[in-house]
């Protein structure tokens, strides 16, 4: 008998509308763009994004002046709602940009691509 699977503590859901729950309570994100913000660093989850690949994703060529002041305000924001919830680290800041700490939390497209690989493999042992 395999164990019950443990229930996880943070997790975000890219695939359909962002989310993200905690102790599985679904907690707001923000506005649409400090999602997209999210969405972007997620997407990249371990790696470093330029605050230009922010502003780039979030407006393209129509970014404002201000773009790169409302980027940290947006981080900002989500560092305190993380913070809220014991996440307090999991965006770092670096010169020029930020790193999203994926260890720290649950994808659920990263889930959906381990259950295809699993389905692959218990299918290539039955065959």
């Amino acid at each position: 008998m395999s164990p019950l699977p443990q229930e996880v503590r943070y997790r975000f859901t890219v695939l359909g509308p962002p989310g993200f729950t905690s102790g599985g309570t679904r907690l707001d994100l923000g506005s649409p763009q400090q999602q997209a913000v999210l969405m972007l660093l997620l997407a990249n989850a371990g790696s470093f994004v330029r605050t230009g690949e922010l502003i780039d994703g979030l407006w393209g060529e129509r970014a404002p002046v201000t773009g790169e002041a409302v980027i940290r305000t947006y981080i900002s924001r989500l560092r305190r709602l993380l913070s809220l919830q014991g996440l307090g680290s999991a965006i770092i800041s670096r010169s020029g940009g930020y790193q999203l700490d994926p260890d720290s939390f649950e994808v659920d497209a990263v889930e959906f691509a381990r259950l295809i690989e699993s389905a692959r493999q218990a299918h290539t042992v039955e065959t």
